[in-house]
């Protein structure tokens, strides 16, 4: 039988296992001009004529889960305070800056979900971002506009000073909790 013998071979060997074991070299003042850096997120101002400005101020939200239709009477109504301002997140995002108290999950019983979260933390989770819709004469607000599976949103209309319709979670593409809200205006800035 005949032995081979790799002392031929070594000088190559140890050439090619140096070549992959240490990266090439990048001068410093290459590698800052190359990496992108990302755009910081600067909050920005409503438009003038933005139609969301109608909702701008701070409003006393009023909640209730609805139950069955002979238990409409016991609907009991829980308070907080939910503050919109003028502010984008930044010029590409759509999300409002805003701040909801208690957290909507004090309010009512949710049935809960995944918690996947794309963006600013939402409203519903005790963050700063919501979405604000306006379409046919109705509002919808949107407290969780950067989570998947699941969603809770307020739609209603103005009634004077006032916003009044019903809430909806969704979970997994389906209704799972629902109900009546009010919002009234305690102030308002512009």
């Amino acid at each position: 039988m005949r032995r081979m013998s790799l002392a031929p071979c070594l000088p190559l060997l140890l050439l090619f296992i140096s070549g992959c074991a240490h990266s090439p070299r990048v001068e410093a003042e290459e590698a800052e001009t190359d990496v992108p850096v990302p755009e910081a997120a600067v909050p920005v101002a409503l438009k003038p004529g933005d139609a969301r400005r109608a909702l701008v101020g701070t409003w006393q939200l009023l909640v209730g889960a609805d139950t069955l239709a002979t238990h409409r009477d016991s609907l009991v109504w829980k308070a907080g305070t939910l503050l919109i301002t003028d502010t984008l997140f930044s010029r590409t995002r759509p999300e409002i800056k805003a701040d909801l108290t208690p957290p909507f999950g004090d309010l009512v019983d949710l049935a809960g979900g995944s918690w996947a979260i794309n963006g600013p933390p939402p409203v519903l989770l005790g963050g700063s971002a919501l979405a604000l819709n306006h379409k046919n004469g109705s509002w919808e607000i949107d407290l969780s506009p950067t989570m998947f599976d699941v969603g809770v949103s307020l739609t209603g209309k103005f009634s004077g000073d006032s916003l009044t319709g019903t809430w909806s979670e969704s979970v997994m593409g389906g209704v799972a909790r629902s109900g009546r809200f009010v919002m009234r205006r305690t102030s308002a800035f512009r």
